[in-house]
């Protein structure tokens, strides 16, 4: 992979660090597909960066024990190498939930089946299945009535919505994704909806996207209303 990214990092002036986290981790998956989803990620990495910035690949392990023990557990199924790392930053590192992610239909149903999420966020264009399928899925199992389905989508419009909570969604969150809103509908979600609006105003104020070089960013309204862009903090 590092060959494969070479010409794009001297391009950009970027350093490209070693990885950290992956000595003795063992992935399963397709090779190919493997392959083009961590280049896809380093090369938007390298895209977002800074001249003379670093970047480096980091590799979170997932453990199962944790996740069985938790309530507040959550299952991220996206295909997207760019949008599925900035949920995980959100989800796991700034707000402190369980988290796991898989990238196609089966694969998520399987993660759900095993783990039994609080929350299962569904991308709904995925290569094998699409998000409805997954969530009827989700519904049809007994063992998975409590787990809470949210979908995420480009095409947010009235008659989607409509039949995304015909199928049992509980929400529809548009992308790009609000970051600061998500955080506050996740502490809904899995706290209980009658939280203070000061302790929603707490979390919330976690909800920065960090940059590829570390800087944490707010995210801010474009000219468009329904989109979000990053500005980088003063300093």
């Amino acid at each position: 992979m590092r060959r494969l990214i070479a010409p794009l990092v001297a391009e950009h002036g970027v350093r490209l660090a070693p990885p950290e986290g992956a000595d003795g981790v063992a992935v399963q998956a397709d090779p190919a597909r493997l392959r083009q989803v961590l280049v896809n990620l380093c090369s938007n990495a390298v895209k977002c960066n800074r001249p003379s910035r670093e970047m480096r690949l980091v590799v979170n392990t997932w453990s199962a024990a944790k996740a069985d023990s938790r309530s507040d557990f959550v299952l991220y199924v996206e295909n997207d190498p760019v949008n599925e790392p900035l949920t995980r930053t959100l989800i796991e590192l700034r707000l402190g939930y369980g988290y796991a992610a898989a990238m196609t239909a089966q694969g998520g149903l399987l993660v759900a089946r095993k783990h039994r999420p609080a929350l299962v966020l569904v991308d709904l264009n995925l290569p094998d299945h699409d998000g409805l399928w997954l969530a009827a899925q989700v519904r049809g199992d007994a063992a998975l009535q409590a787990v809470r389905r949210v979908a995420v989508t480009a095409d947010a419009t009235p008659e989607t919505r409509a039949k995304l909570f015909a199928s049992g969604f509980e929400d529809c969150w548009s992308k790009p994704l609000d970051m600061r809103a998500v955080a506050g509908r996740l502490h809904q979600l899995l706290e209980g909806e009658g939280r203070s609006s000061a302790a929603r105003r707490r979390h919330t104020s976690s909800a920065q996207a960090l940059s590829f070089d570390g800087r944490p960013r707010r995210w801010v309204s474009s000219a468009r209303p329904d989109r979000r862009r990053p500005r980088s903090d003063p300093g």
